[in-house]
């Protein structure tokens, strides 16, 4: 299974869970209006129930990765900044996190604005730095970074960063040696 697929198969997992509820609650519309005596409107109801699926779609993350895109290229200028985060709506802590927004020179000749926010274990040190090509799959937690040769000599040999669980490795690295899943390779850094 390449990096792709395994990236892939939680947001079909969730895919799947959000179509059956959605599909549950327009039966349940159906019936409800079918037997009862209501001067409720289907209209409305059926409304309600687009506005909960959306929202759920959005909450499970379905549309973020939707709207998401691979993309490699090389990275033109940073920007790091510092925000308050809330890690999740139901125990409201809230911490400081890094965001990296990067202008990447893609291979296809556009330029886009990328913005990730970075792992904590990555928080006290950014590993993008300009001139770095980038690796990123769709729908994953990290970009993976493949280094200038130069780079590795002026700094750390932070090397190549596994896009699902965010570890560093060294370069040439072919698997993870934390989750043990293959890397992807860029032909252009050897």
């Amino acid at each position: 299974m390449t990096i792709e697929e395994k990236i892939k198969k939680p947001f079909v997992r969730r895919m799947t869970v959000w179509a059956i509820l959605t599909a549950a609650l327009f039966i349940i519309c159906y019936f409800y209006h079918s037997y009862s005596n209501t001067e409720f409107s289907p209209v409305v109801s059926v409304s309600l129930i687009l506005l909960i699926s959306f929202i759920a779609f959005n909450s499970m993350g379905l549309l973020a990765y939707f709207t998401d895109k691979s993309f490699s290229g090389k990275i033109v200028h940073i920007k790091i900044d510092v925000r308050l985060y809330m890690e999740s709506a139901f125990n409201r802590k809230i911490s400081k996190r890094v965001f990296v927004g990067m202008t990447v020179e893609c291979d296809n000749g556009k330029s886009i604005f990328f913005e990730q926010m970075l792992p904590e274990h990555l928080s006290s040190k950014n590993p993008y730095r300009e001139g770095d090509r980038i690796y990123h799959i769709k729908g994953a937690k990290h970009t993976c970074r493949f280094p200038r040769g130069d780079t590795e000599k002026k700094y750390e040999p932070v090397s190549v960063i596994c896009p699902l669980c965010g570890a560093i490795l060294p370069l040439g690295s072919k698997v993870c040696s934390f989750c043990e899943n293959d890397l992807p390779w860029d032909p252009s850094i050897n």
